[in-house]
């Protein structure tokens, strides 16, 4: 049985981290969206998304013009729970902020 996310993850965005772009700097932020664990059957990983913040998530258009939202999760930290390692990580979408 998994122990609810409130005693696993904490629920704040990830400190920002800076970005240099051609001599400007430009500071990223990270919006939590979800969380990432393992299914229950261990065959797959379960994405648990918030739904207010997935509709207030930064859209963008793909070239067919649909919309798509952009998450990232740590690729380190997905291999962890794969190896059964850690039980969850955060799904996230940066924001850059000028």
């Amino acid at each position: 049985m998994h122990r609810p996310l409130s005693e696993v993850c904490r629920r704040t965005p990830l400190p920002a981290a800076e970005q240099t772009n051609g001599g400007e700097t430009i500071a990223t932020k990270s919006q939590l969206i979800g969380y990432v664990r393992k299914s229950k059957s261990g065959g797959a990983l379960r994405m648990s998304i918030d739904a207010e913040a997935f509709s207030n998530a930064v859209k963008y258009a793909g070239n067919d013009g649909r919309q798509f939202v952009s998450l990232i999760a740590n690729a380190d930290k997905v291999g962890q729970i794969l190896h059964g390692e850690r039980e969850v990580t955060s799904l996230c979408q940066f924001i850059d902020e000028e």
